[in-house]
């Protein structure tokens, strides 16, 4: 979005200037500035997907050896995959409204590598993955623009096996927490902590966290921000692969864990688990298939100290999930989780959801683009674009690595998007007069006199201040707004 100053119409006065409509406007309404400078009544926009973009010439990419992660330094998003040959790739893309663009793909190896894994963290990219020629290593990219270069290889674990690793950046303790199946140890469950300087990383001992054979997906590793603790998701082979969980506390170059905690069925257990966290709820969500119907179902968890705990495993989706694979990502701007499936008769398929406690209501499912056989491989959430990458194989496009962009409904009010008041009803493309800041408006009605009042997320007027906090300004009567000081 340009500066206001840049997009205000000439000609205003006493604060109060002339703005065309984008839809109709009531009076009295709180409005956001869009980006072509009209205005719009501040509420709930529709869900939305962009369109199909080509990421790599590449035919034949295998959805689930793809992670993606944001870049919230430059605002980009980084995808990395198993390319051609199984070389490993990186690729950088960039969301502008509802579509998507990206640069040219970097090989990191010249090996063949298998199911690499990604996160961010100040200002620097890892991924984390399995090397054939050796164990499992890591490295650490810099984006520039729409490039990315990648520094040494760090080797983790020798003797990791392939496809069970995860990857989650520590924000309290600027560290990177990786996770392993350890097939060198009975493949039991083990976790290091590593430190970026410049281009390299260095990882502190391993500490194991289950002694018994683990299944890890590339999002079985979560950071809970609120209690600055790492929450490890797996399906554990000695309970009869059920639903496990673990919190891990950092401290240094080292990592130590509480007790473990199950959820789902305990007569068939969890399978391909993967795991974000609401900042909003301050939960953790798990999404998965249901044992043995494979059909798909979510868990939500709460972390205490050194524990979790969770609710009770709830199917969202009565049908068959194709590959058994549902990524799940946290949407910031929309306050919500979205979690994607591919069921044997459908095409993929977005679920946003907004958790309560240990529930999730859950709107209208949308398309992904991939079909029932090449899942939905990535999901990242872009904070600046508010919108949400998915990644993906285009079955209709040779298997080619592939993305879109993708909004489910969710407010247009942000911290920043805040305008005015419409001090007239204007309709849909004519124009008509906002109140801005250091002017009265007095299409209110049944206003506190003395009262502050907020913007609410629906676009209502209250006293309340929410999140985002977007200060009106005091009522000097029952029917009028004093903006002079929104501070």
């Amino acid at each position: 979005m340009s500066n206001l100053s840049e997009l205000l119409p000439a000609g205003g006065g006493q604060n109060n200037f002339t703005f065309t409509a984008s839809g109709a406007v009531s009076n009295g309404d709180a409005v956001v500035l869009n980006s072509d400078g009209t205005v719009t009544s501040v509420g709930n926009v529709a869900a939305a997907i962009g369109s199909i973009v080509e990421i790599s010439t590449q035919t034949n990419i295998n959805a689930r050896t793809t992670s993606s992660a944001y870049d919230s330094t430059n605002n980009k998003v980084v995808i990395a995959y198993q390319g051609s040959s199984n070389y490993g790739y990186a690729v950088v893309g960039t969301i502008s409204g509802s579509t998507v663009s990206y640069g040219t793909p970097v090989a990191w190896t010249s090996t063949s590598v298998e199911r690499p894994c990604i996160a961010f963290g100040n200002g620097k990219v890892v991924v984390f993955y399995k090397d054939q020629t050796g164990g499992t290593k890591a490295r650490v990219g810099t984006v520039s623009g729409t490039s990315i270069s990648f520094g040494n290889a760090e080797t983790v674990d020798s003797n990791a096996t392939a496809g069970n690793n995860s990857i989650a950046y520590h924000a309290a303790e600027d560290k990177f927490v990786v996770a392993l199946q350890d097939n060198g140890s009975s493949s039991y469950g083990k976790a290091s902590v590593g430190t970026v300087s410049g281009t390299t990383i260095s990882f502190g001992s391993q500490t194991t966290f289950e002694s018994a054979y683990v299944l890890l997906e590339t999002g079985s590793v979560v950071y809970d921000s609120t209690n600055e603790k790492i929450v490890i998701i797996y399906t554990d082979s000695a309970d009869n692969n059920r639903g496990t969980a673990v919190v891990g506390t950092v401290s240094g170059t080292s990592i130590s864990f509480g007790s473990v905690a199950k959820f789902g069925n305990a007569s068939y257990g969890s399978f391909n688990l993967f795991a974000t966290f609401d900042a909003s709820a301050g939960k953790i969500v798990v999404a998965g298939r249901a044992g043995q119907n494979s059909y798909a179902a979510y868990a939500v968890g709460t972390v205490s100290g050194t524990s979790i705990s969770f609710g009770t495993e709830t199917v969202f989706l009565s049908e068959s999930i194709a590959n058994r694979y549902t990524p799940i990502e946290y949407m910031a701007s929309a306050k919500k989780v979205v979690i994607s499936t591919s069921s044997s008769s459908s095409s993929g398929l977005l679920h946003p959801g907004t958790v309560s406690g240990t529930s999730i209501s859950f709107d209208s499912t949308t398309a992904s683009g991939a079909d029932a056989d090449y899942t939905v491989a990535a999901l990242s959430d872009d904070t600046a674009a508010r919108k949400m990458h998915v990644t993906f194989s285009d079955p209709n496009n040779s298997q080619r690595l592939s993305g879109r962009a993708f909004s489910p409904i969710q407010t247009n009010l942000t911290s920043t998007s805040f305008i005015g008041l419409a001090a007239q009803a204007i309709s849909d493309s004519a124009t008509g007069t906002v109140n801005t800041v250091g002017s009265l408006n007095e299409s209110q009605s049944g206003l506190t006199i003395g009262s502050d009042y907020y913007v609410q997320e629906d676009g209502t007027i209250s006293t309340t201040s929410t999140s985002p906090a977007v200060k009106i300004g005091q009522a000097i009567k029952a029917t009028t707004i004093n903006m002079k000081n929104r501070s």
